[in-house]
């Protein structure tokens, strides 16, 4: 009675575990190419990449933006809207001056690196949102050992926001709907690699008078 449901889930079990040891491959593909430490896990990694810079108005006296609330609320500040804030105002230095567009471009130029990776692992999203919980955790802990300022956050806010309004438009250039690299086209003007840092990220005057409708936080 019950040997064909038995046989049913032994078959579901057998392409969990192979979807599972594709997924394991896939990680520990992308580790070594990241040259990241050898006791990364991908089990405790969300735990491990969770425990961020502790912040503490002691050490850091001048940050402004600890968790996405603090920018939300200079976003739509009449101060805000008189400043040049430059392309990614969310981020700062530890002592609270904003980035150059200098500091910007290597960050961005990670980032992407980071995304071409995932794409050779066969873990890139379409979308940011649809990113699953252990590769966001890892491209975290990618960004934060090469940008530390990155990290300023209690949230992960800071580096959520550099994907959010970035990666759709890199992946719409250079992925295909099943996540694989383009071909490149002779038919047409190759187009100039977009700028990360020149894109639709928000502003503060953009944000003027929208509420954020949740909390992005990257873990």
């Amino acid at each position: 009675m019950y040997e064909r449901e038995i046989k049913e889930l032994q078959c579901k079990l057998l392409t969990t575990t192979a979807e599972c040891d594709t997924i394991k491959s896939a990680f520990q593909a992308l580790i070594g190419v990241l040259k990241l430490l050898e006791d990364t896990d991908h089990y405790c990694l969300q735990e491990s990449t969770s425990k961020r810079v502790q912040l503490s108005k002691d050490k850091y006296p001048g940050l402004h933006f600890q968790v996405w609330s603090d920018y939300d609320s200079f976003a739509m500040s009449p101060e805000a809207q008189s400043m040049d804030c430059g392309k990614a105002p969310w981020l700062e230095q530890a002592n609270g001056n904003l980035i150059t567009a200098n500091q910007l471009r290597p960050i961005c130029a990670s980032l992407q690196h980071a995304w071409a990776e995932l794409v050779q692992c066969k873990l890139a999203p379409q979308t940011w949102t649809k990113i699953s919980t252990m590769v966001k955790s890892l491209v975290y802990k990618i960004m934060v050992k090469e940008h530390p300022l990155l990290g300023l956050n209690k949230d992960g806010f800071k580096l959520e926001m550099l994907c959010v309004n970035n990666y759709s438009g890199w992946c719409k250039n250079h992925l295909t709907l099943d996540g694989e690299w383009k071909e490149p086209s002779h038919k047409t003007e190759p187009k100039e690699e977009p700028k990360l840092e020149y894109t639709d990220i928000v502003s503060p005057l953009a944000m003027k008078g929208n509420k954020c409708e949740s909390n992005p936080k990257l873990v």
